[in-house]
């Protein structure tokens, strides 16, 4: 099975992942990953092996790792990514199924088609259609999941006692960030949503981010007129998913992030730049909001029509319970 990246995306294949092994228990099932998405599939108990290349590596090295498919033996290769670089090494594995979408600049590599890849559905049911031809049916157990370990849960208890967070507090985890500049909403708009939740509703905000974001969380720190401290760091994905866990309710981009939310089962708002929310959001469940612009582009996402959103959101969220 192969999904190089990113981490929403690989999150995605989790679904058919553990499809394929409820169907096929006795399979060896090896994932291949690029080394900056690993963690999403680190600890998962469906998978039995690993290649983690470095995306990043010298010509020479890359040609003597491609080398490795040609007498690799795999009987089944399914193709999640479908991009150049993961439709050779499909190809070179000469395997007796070679699975994936049907793409005509990259064809030559499969001898199994599905079909172009739906963008009006949710992406985790995309992937579970590539288990068709194995004569495995599944949609409804779409959900995505993250496997962590008590390292990182105790490493979030200790992070809810250092901010004095309590069991009965609404905890709003924020993750303002994106990889893609297209999906940054503005960071002012940022602010002053987390200063209505914490006036109207005694919200506590835990910010979120990668490598190389911090800037913008201080960005909407400097803007809010409540003030908080960040006196920690986030070096994992793995301890995301932990102050997820522990979160009542996730506010953000349309991020990797969010997907990481969605795993924890708690209500996520997603701030999208596009007007096709769909495929990036569980369908039939309304505890995840997806607001995105009536024009495409995050910079048509005004703020009176997210708050409108989100405060309708939020009553409802209250009458159900946390």
């Amino acid at each position: 099975m192969i999904q190089h990246g990113a981490i929403g995306d690989v999150l995605m294949c989790t679904p058919a992942v553990r499809a394929l092994r409820k169907h096929l228990p006795e399979a060896e099932i090896t994932f291949l990953v690029g080394n900056k998405a690993f963690d999403a599939v680190r600890h998962n108990p469906n998978i039995d092996k690993f290649i983690v290349p470095n995306l990043q590596m010298q010509f020479l090295k890359y040609l003597i790792y491609l080398f490795r498919f040609v007498f690799s033996r795999y009987d089944i290769v399914i193709d999640f990514q479908q991009n150049p670089r993961s439709a050779l090494i499909t190809f070179l594995t000469f395997a007796k199924k070679r699975i994936s979408f049907t793409e005509k600049h990259r064809n030559y590599a499969y001898n199994i088609k599905i079909g172009p890849v739906d963008t009006q559905i949710y992406a985790a049911i995309n992937k579970l259609k590539l288990l068709k031809p194995l004569g495995i049916n599944e949609s409804d157990d779409s959900l995505p999941e993250l496997f962590i370990t008590d390292k990182e849960r105790k490493w979030a208890k200790e992070l809810w006692n250092d901010l004095n967070f309590q069991k009965q507090d609404l905890i709003i985890a924020l993750s303002p960030v994106s990889i893609k500049s297209y999906r940054l909403w503005d960071l002012e708009y940022f602010a002053q949503i987390c200063d209505f939740l914490i006036d109207k509703y005694q919200a506590k905000i835990v910010f979120t981010w990668g490598p190389g974001e911090f800037h913008i969380i201080k960005i909407i720190q400097h803007n809010m007129k409540n003030k908080i401290e960040i006196n920690y760091k986030i070096s994992s994905i793995k301890q995301l998913k932990a102050i997820f866990e522990r979160s009542s309710l996730f506010l953000g981009n349309d991020n990797g992030p969010r997907h990481i939310a969605i795993t924890c089962g708690i209500p996520t708002i997603g701030i999208f730049s596009h007007v096709h929310a769909s495929h990036w959001t569980p369908p039939g469940m309304e505890k995840h909001l997806a607001i995105s612009p009536e024009i495409p582009g995050i910079k048509n996402l005004k703020f009176e029509a997210a708050i409108e959103k989100i405060e309708k959101f939020m009553e409802k969220f209250y009458r159900t319970g946390r």
